[in-house]
């Protein structure tokens, strides 16, 4: 081949090369676009799922923190009534001694750490 038609083959073959690339350049774009807005919604579900799952767990830790608070004040309902002569059931004038000696423990470790903040 001569070396004027090599650079003509050239020259036809990146002329070509050019036009197929014009022709896939809009295919490519709108597969890209279609890709891109699948990923987007499939993300956006997830997202969503994610965001009701924290708030389902959120809500879960607020019952079992509220439910903790009622047996707290329970209990503390139930020393006051055996302090006052109320309640006599041997198991909850155990388990108000048991929390008068806490309590006490409590103070005098307070009292020997008087720095240490709760």
């Amino acid at each position: 081949m001569s070396e004027e038609r090599k650079e003509e083959s050239e020259a036809e073959t990146q002329a070509s090369s050019q036009e197929e690339h014009k022709e896939w350049g809009p295919l490519v774009g709108a597969a890209m676009g279609e890709v891109l807005g699948i990923v987007r919604r499939e993300g956006r579900k997830q997202v969503a799922h994610l965001a009701q799952r924290g708030r389902d767990r959120i809500e879960l830790y607020q019952a079992r923190k509220d439910l903790d608070s009622l047996y707290r004040k329970l209990g503390m309902e139930c020393v006051r009534l055996v302090e006052a002569g109320e309640l006599a059931h041997p198991g909850l004038v155990d388990g108000a001694g048991r929390i008068h000696r806490q309590q006490a423990a409590v103070a005098e470790a307070e009292e020997n750490a008087p720095e240490v903040e709760e």
